[in-house]
């Protein structure tokens, strides 16, 4: 029995006919020489290769503008320009400061020379003198200060113009 139940196993075992391959089928075309056209039609997106953006370091009114959006600039060139008379007011007004301060510290100066010859004779007291030192010291101060805002108005009317 045993010997009838592996026959009969060894028999399921057995390869059988091979499954066929299923076909591709392909399409095939002959070599050809054949005309190509020189240009290519795309779509697309053009954009500058340099974008730089601008701005005024001060705020004013626009007066002038010399170029457009996408014309060629080369360095230096003057693109736009604000009214720059408020700018000038301040200089002109941070000038005339100036020259009042310089005009302080002269008589600062004098005073204190005034009080440095006359402590050691006696005519004046050290507290006269001191104070006269820092009248001098603060109008020389002031007038340091003021020139700083000269200069700086001074800047405030090159930036009117954007370049």
């Amino acid at each position: 029995m045993l010997g009838f139940i592996s026959l009969l196993s060894l028999s399921a075992c057995s390869a059988g006919k091979p499954a066929e391959k299923a076909l591709v089928r392909v399409e095939v075309q002959p070599v050809a020489l054949v005309d190509v056209s020189s240009s290519v039609a795309l779509t697309g997106d053009i954009q500058a290769r340099k974008v730089t953006e601008q701005a005024f370091r001060v705020s004013g009114k626009l007066i002038k503008r010399y170029v457009d959006v996408g014309n060629r600039v080369r360095a230096g060139q003057v693109l736009a320009r604000l009214d720059p008379q408020e700018q000038k007011n301040e200089l002109a007004s941070a000038n005339a400061e100036v020259a009042m301060r310089q005009s302080r510290l002269y008589l600062a100066e004098q005073n204190y020379l005034r009080q440095q010859l006359l402590l050691p004779k006696g005519y004046t007291n050290l507290s006269e003198y001191q104070k006269a030192r820092s009248g001098l010291e603060s109008a020389r101060a002031e007038l340091a200060a003021l020139q700083a805002q000269q200069a700086n108005a001074r800047d405030q009317v090159g930036y009117t113009c954007s370049q």
